[in-house]
C-alpha cells in the first residue's frame, strides 16, 4: 500500500534526479550545492526538495487539485489494483479506487463502481472531503521544517561514541483538543509515518486534554507506557 507521502516521495526523487542530471537546470545545482555543504540532515533536504517538487511541478496547488491532475498518477501501481480498466484516465476515480482497496472500504468500492460517472455522487467532493479540504503545502513544510530539524536523525545520536549511543528514545505530546485540528493531525500523522521511517526506533505519543488544561489524568497511563518502553 503506498500512501500520498509515498506517491509524493517517489515522484519528487524521479524529479529531483532528472533535474540533478541536468547541468542547465537551476533546481540541480542548487540541490548539488546544499549537498556539497553537506550541513543538512537528509530528512531535512528531502523536504526542501519535496518543496521545490510542489513549488515547481505542482505549481502550490492544493493536494486534491494535485491528485485530480494527475501529478501523482503512477500507471504501474494503478494497474495492481482491481477495477482499474473501469475508470480509465479519471485520476480522482483511481485515487480513490486504489483508496477503497488498501483500506477495505467495500461500500466505497461498490459505490464507486456503480458510478463511474458520477450521477449520483459528486466524486470530486468525495476526494476534497477525505483530504479536508487540505491545503498541501501549508501543511507538508510547516511539519518537515519544525519538526525534523529539530529532531536528529537516528544515526547523528548514535554517532557521540563517548556517551554511547541511544537505543530508544519516547517522544510526548500534549495538546488541547480545541488544538487538536485536523490539520495537527496531519502534522502528526508525518510524524509517526515519515518521521519514524528514518528513526525505527523513536516512539511518539500525543495525549489530548478534553478540557480544563488537565493533563493529570494520563499520568498513569504514561508511567506504563514508559515502564514498557
Amino acid at each position: 500500500m503506498l500512501t500520498i507521502f509515498d506517491l509524493i516521495e517517489n515522484k519528487t526523487e524521479t524529479w529531483i534526479k532528472e533535474q540533478r542530471e541536468d547541468n542547465q537546470s537551476a533546481i540541480g545545482n542548487i540541490i548539488k550545492y546544499i549537498e556539497k555543504q553537506g550541513k543538512l540532515r537528509e530528512p531535512q533536504l528531502k523536504s526542501i526538495e519535496t518543496y521545490l517538487w510542489l513549488k515547481f511541478v505542482g505549481q502550490n496547488k492544493e493536494l486534491s487539485d494535485i491528485i485530480r491532475s494527475g501529478l501523482l498518477f503512477n500507471p504501474n501501481k494503478v494497474a495492481e489494483y482491481q477495477y482499474n480498466q473501469v475508470f480509465g484516465d479519471n485520476y480522482t476515480l483511481q485515487f480513490l479506487n486504489a483508496f477503497a482497496q488498501d483500506n477495505e472500504l467495500k461500500n466505497l468500492q461498490k459505490e464507486l463502481l456503480n458510478d463511474p460517472k458520477g450521477l449520483i455522487h459528486n466524486w470530486n467532493e468525495v476526494l476534497n472531503e477525505l483530504l479536508h479540504d487540505f491545503e498541501y503545502p501549508n501543511y507538508l513544510f510547516s511539519l518537515p521544517m519544525g519538526a525534523v530539524k529539530t529532531y536528529k536523525t537516528q544515526n547523528e545520536f548514535a554517532s557521540d561514541k563517548q556517551k554511547g549511543t541511544i537505543e530508544k528514545a519516547l517522544m510526548i505530546e500534549t495538546k488541547g483538543k480545541p488544538y487538536y485540528t485536523p490539520e495537527f493531525q496531519q502534522k502528526e500523522q508525518f510524524v509517526k509515518t515519515t518521521f519514524k521511517k528514518y528513526n525505527p526506533n523513536f516512539e511518539y505519543l500525543c495525549f489530548v486534554d478534553e478540557g480544563g488544561n488537565d493533563f493529570s489524568k494520563h499520568l498513569a497511563e504514561l508511567k506504563k507506557i514508559i515502564k514498557a518502553f
